[in-house]
């Protein structure tokens, strides 16, 4: 049975009502998939300003409560803390709540509001000497006492009651892959830690789940959330941005995690349309189709906090909640039309005064984008962005700036040839002479047959008391440009600075006065 059926008549009216039925085409629209990519949502409710909001699921979930707190909302999720000692490096208080897959959410529910479901004898794991591991929890937390994960246990509960104070429940869904647990006969919500996994080897699987098991799972999720939670309950769901770090199945982890976020997607696509209290929320789509440099950190996995930000902001803007930021979606909040509509314009005018060459309204420019919401709201790519800044201050002879620029261009593309070279070129203004020759050396390393590379190289090399390594270097290149000046010029200077190097010297071996009379008459005919 088809998800939607529409009569010839209908689906024409939908093209001519909405104009975003079409895909941006970049020759008409240069916005919706430039910057932070535009995704067109209608919300069925409104959030009231400052009311309770409970949020479940994945790590996703716990960016979106941090900006909702931020923006007045009351998140009970915001009041489960743990103590410094028990977090993993890089754990904060609520990612002890995160759920990564949607039998995790359904085990909660049961354990928090029916007394027939009680969390299950040999639940907990035990993970060493005195150490206990409750792998229905977040997997980063640190084992402890069996009294302690029990303590944990009850918290998390206790914060699951809470749900029927709350109007409005945010679920983000994050695996398709879940490990089940023969003996509980329960999914849990992460891998069994390796020591589970020796000592007792069958007593968990890896499921990889379907799209009808996904469904089926959604809909028991429902019924739980309308049996306890609050009259009127309304639920924005959406699926995770986030990419697994890894995948058991043995796939590419590309792969595997195109096969998890696509088939949550289409089960999410379903369940909204059988539920007219459910709607979804695209945060799954505008990451995705945001340039990955603007949208992840380096892990190329983790959201840009300020993505994030931008990304709540607008769901806040289109819900109706009060406590709005400068990124709200440009059809929905004026500021945020006029705060992007600027920064396309400064960045229109940035590369018109970088084509003219006039270096410091290039300055002026670059600084007045360089914020990480600017410079999303702008459209640019940011490689290009910091690569351009530091070649500008360059040119300035601001080389402390330009380093730092030409830093954070390399940390984003370590393979830019270019970037290294300019690199070479900040630290030969800061007079880090061996620096700049590593810089030099990876440019030639990554461009080998540019010759300008080579010569600069060349000139560090000389410097830095290698001119035999110079000038070989240099008889490379002129071995494949034969005419090329700068070439010329670094192979005399090699030739010309290792002879006085010999001058110099006291006292010069047979095959030194040989060399030198050599490099002589190589002088004299140059």
């Amino acid at each position: 049975m088809p998800l939607l059926s529409l009569t010839a008549e209908q689906a024409q009216a939908n093209i001519r009502r909405n104009r975003r039925a079409l895909w941006p085409d970049g020759r008409v629209d240069t916005r919706r998939l430039h910057g932070l990519a535009t995704v067109q949502f209608d919300p069925s409710f409104t959030l009231e300003p400052g009311e309770a909001v409970f949020t479940m699921g994945s790590c996703f979930a716990r960016n979106i409560e941090r900006r909702l707190v931020t923006l007045g909302f009351e998140i009970p999720a915001a009041s489960v803390t743990i103590p410094e000692a028990e977090r993993g490096s890089t754990i904060g208080d609520t990612e002890l709540l995160n759920k990564f897959g949607p039998h995790a959410m359904i085990n909660e529910l049961r354990w928090a509001f029916d007394p027939g479901v009680p969390f299950p004898q040999g639940g907990f794991l035990q993970v060493g000497e005195g150490l206990w591991h409750d792998p229905h929890l977040s997997s980063s937390v640190a084992p402890a006492s069996l009294e302690r994960v029990q303590e944990r246990r009850a918290m998390v509960q206790a914060f699951y009651r809470q749900l029927p104070r709350c109007r409005v429940v945010v679920i983000t869904l994050g695996l398709a892959e879940t490990w089940f647990d023969a003996q509980t006969g329960l999914y849990l919500n992460r891998a069994p830690p390796n020591e589970s996994l020796k000592r007792e080897p069958k007593r968990f699987r890896l499921d990889l789940l379907s799209y009808s098991e996904l469904t089926e799972v959604l809909e028991t999720l429902h019924g739980l959330l309308k049996a306890h939670g609050a009259k009127g309950l309304r639920v924005l769901i959406t699926v995770s941005p986030v990419p697994f770090r890894v995948t058991f199945t043995g796939q590419d982890a590309i792969t595997a995690n195109s096969y998890s976020k696509s088939v949550q997607r289409a089960a999410v696509e379903e369940y909204v349309r059988a539920h007219p209290d459910v709607d979804y929320f695209p945060s799954y789509e505008i990451v995705t189709h945001t340039a990955r440099n603007l949208a992840f950190y380096n892990d190329e996995r983790h959201i840009s906090p300020k993505v994030v930000e931008a990304i709540v902001d607008r769901m806040v803007a289109a819900y109706g909640g009060a406590a709005l930021s400068a990124a709200a979606d440009d059809d929905t909040s004026a500021a945020k039309d006029g705060a992007a509509s600027d920064a396309v314009r400064v960045a229109d005018d940035l590369r018109e005064e970088l084509k003219a060459g006039r270096i410091r309204q290039t300055l002026r420019l670059f600084a007045a984008l360089d914020d990480p919401e600017r410079l999303v709201e702008s459209g640019l790519d940011e490689f290009w962005f910091r690569y351009q800044y530091g070649r500008a201050l360059l040119k300035d002879e601001q080389s402390v700036e330009a380093e730092v620029q030409l830093a954070k261009a390399l940390a984003i593309d370590p393979e830019s040839a270019s970037a290294h070279f300019a690199s070479g070129l900040a630290r030969v203004g800061l007079q880090r002479s061996l620096q700049a020759e590593a810089a030099f050396r990876r440019a030639v390393e990554l461009e080998p047959d540019n010759v300008y590379y080579q010569a600069r190289l060349a000139r560090e090399m000389i410097r830095n008391h290698r001119s035999q390594e110079a000038e070989s270097l240099a008889l490379r290149g002129l071995a494949a440009s034969p005419d090329d000046e700068r070439l010329k010029k670094v192979l005399s200077a090699a030739r010309r600075e290792e002879a006085l190097a010999l001058l110099k010297l006291e006292r010069v071996s047979t095959s030194g006065w040989e060399r030198l009379k050599a490099l002589l008459g190589r002088l004299a005919r140059a």
